[in-house]
């Protein structure tokens, strides 16, 4: 196992690939819908949920899920690599989800409901290791955009400036998803291993410039960010970072396919 997200090679090429060609295409349905609205986040009453999930918890740490029911394939983002959606179950606007095992053998569950276009319940996750602790968080978390294409769509994506420092990790790492109703990010930083990630919060676009700010551990730092050649420069001067350069290196659905091994027994079972 690797203690950086992003370490490319032709077997997680393999991975990704496999799971964008699972399923043959859009749906009749999904083509409807962004026909009449291309930013739709509200999901079909009578088909499986479909789409990127995002939100923060009270302490700041941010929530990504990835769904491709037609496809059958789903992940938690959880730097530094994704767990594998292994089981969805829907009924009556109740939703139940069951992640595979990642890093050290922490393993997610979601238990909630439908409400408005937002998964309202709380996240558990049970640690196999003395060296993790439990959690248990109340999430709201909205429905964005769909799940992630097999294309480089613009500024969405994974930046990184992530390095080997004296045989551990260190740097940060930038996920920005660049939808029009409100673009989200994930900011993770790394001191010899990820850390959670924090939802950018009040983030507010401005040409190829951010601002948001980042809660946690009891703190607030505000961040201004530029976009430059596949790439984004950070800083913060409430944490005294000064322009920090971190490197596009993969996509959005490159990151979503990035699964801890062994992940599923099999392919995603919906229910």
């Amino acid at each position: 196992m690797t203690s950086q997200r992003w370490v490319w090679s032709p077997a997680y090429a393999l991975l990704w690939l496999v799971g964008l060609v699972a399923g043959c295409g859009p749906t009749e349905q999904a083509k409807g819908e962004t026909k009449s609205n291309p930013d739709v986040v509200t999901p079909s009453q009578h088909a499986p949920l479909s789409g990127t999930v995002f939100g923060a918890s009270k302490d700041g740490r941010a929530w990504l899920i990835f769904i491709d029911a037609p496809r059958r394939w789903g992940s938690l983002d959880i730097p530094p690599q994704a767990h594998q959606l292994c089981e969805l179950h829907q009924d009556s606007g109740r939703v139940a989800m069951k992640w595979a095992p990642g890093f050290r053998h922490m393993q997610y569950q979601f238990n909630g409901r439908w409400v408005g276009n937002e998964l309202v319940g709380e996240i558990t996750g049970t640690p196999g290791s003395r060296e993790d602790s439990p959690v248990n968080d109340s999430v709201h978390l909205r429905r964005v955009s769909d799940a992630p294409g097999e294309k480089d769509v613009g500024r969405s994506g994974y930046y990184s400036n992530v390095a080997p420092r004296g045989g551990e990790y260190g740097g940060m790492e930038f996920l920005f998803i660049d939808v029009s109703q409100q673009p989200v990010a994930l900011v993770t930083f790394y001191e010899g291993s990820a850390g959670p990630p924090w939802a950018a919060q009040d983030l507010v676009p401005h040409g190829d410039s951010l601002r948001f700010r980042l809660v946690r551990d009891g703190r607030e730092d505000a961040f201004e960010a530029l976009f430059r050649d596949r790439a984004i420069v950070l800083s913060s001067q409430t944490l005294a970072l000064t322009r920090q350069r971190l490197n596009k290196r993969a996509t959005v659905a490159e990151v979503a396919h990035l699964f801890w091994q062994p992940g599923c027994r099999d392919s995603l079972r919906i229910m």
